[in-house]
C-alpha cells in the first residue's frame, strides 16, 4: 500500500492540469482545456473571472472586422481574451491589468508560446490613452469593488468609491473616442456606457453587447 505521503503526492500530481497546445485553439476548444495552460489556483477561479471562450469568439468577431484593428482589454487578468484574439485573428491586442502577478503570467504565456500581436501592461486604465484603439473590450472590470463574490486576491485596493470613480473615468474616456469606435461589454449595465454610444448587436441573452460611437 502507498504511504500517506505518497497518496498525497499522487493526488497532487493528478490534480495538475495537463498542458495544452495553444496552436490547436479553435471554436471547439473548451474552457477546461484552455485552462490547462494555467496553474491550478488560476484555473479554479477561471469561470468567475476570465472570459468564456464562446463569449470571446463572438466579441472578437465584432471587434476585429476593421482592417488594422487594435483592441484594448481593460482589466485583462491572466490575458485570456487577448491571447485568444492574437491566436485566432490578425488584430493587435493590448491588455492592461493592475495585478503584477497576473501580468507576469500573461507575459510568460505569450513568450513560451511565441504568440505575436499582443502585449500586456502593468497599470491602471485611468493612466492609459484609449485613443489609439479601434475597439475596447470590457468584462465588467470594476465589479469586484462592489461584490462579495470570490476575489482574485487582496493585492489591490477595492471599494465602492473606486467603483464610482472608475466608471466616471471610463465614461469620459469612451466619450472622447472617435465616431465608429466599437466597444463590447460582457455582464455590464447599459447605463455604464455613455449615451454617445448605440447598441448595434447583442448575444447570449443580451449579456454580451456591441456598442458603437455615434
Amino acid at each position: 500500500m502507498l504511504k500517506k505521503r505518497n497518496w498525497l503526492l499522487l493526488l497532487l500530481y493528478l490534480s495538475l492540469p495537463l498542458s495544452m497546445n495553444l496552436n490547436e485553439l479553435n471554436a471547439s476548444t473548451t474552457d477546461t482545456d484552455f485552462d490547462k495552460i494555467f496553474q491550478n489556483h488560476i484555473s479554479l477561479i477561471s469561470n468567475l473571472h476570465w472570459t468564456p471562450l464562446r463569449i470571446a469568439f463572438k466579441a472578437l468577431a465584432w471587434l476585429t472586422q476593421k482592417e488594422n484593428a487594435k483592441i484594448l482589454d481593460v482589466g485583462s487578468g491572466i490575458g485570456k481574451f487577448c491571447i485568444i484574439g492574437a491566436i485566432t485573428t490578425k488584430a493587435q491586442f493590448v491588455g492592461i491589468e493592475q495585478r503584477k502577478n497576473l501580468v507576469k503570467i500573461s507575459k510568460k504565456i505569450i513568450e513560451k508560446n511565441s504568440i505575436p500581436n499582443t502585449h500586456f501592461i502593468l497599470g491602471n486604465f485611468i493612466d492609459h490613452n484609449f485613443e489609439t484603439y479601434t475597439g475596447i473590450y470590457l468584462y465588467n472590470p470594476f465589479w469586484e469593488n462592489i461584490t462579495n463574490d470570490i476575489l482574485i486576491d487582496h493585492k489591490i485596493p477595492i471599494s465602492s468609491e473606486l467603483f464610482d470613480t472608475y466608471n466616471k473615468t471610463l465614461s469620459a474616456k469612451l466619450s472622447n473616442l472617435k465616431q465608429g469606435t466599437r466597444v463590447v461589454t460582457y455582464l455590464m449595465r447599459e447605463d455604464e456606457i455613455p449615451t454617445c454610444y448605440s447598441i448595434i448587436d447583442a448575444a447570449f441573452d443580451s449579456k454580451l453587447l456591441l456598442w458603437e460611437r455615434k
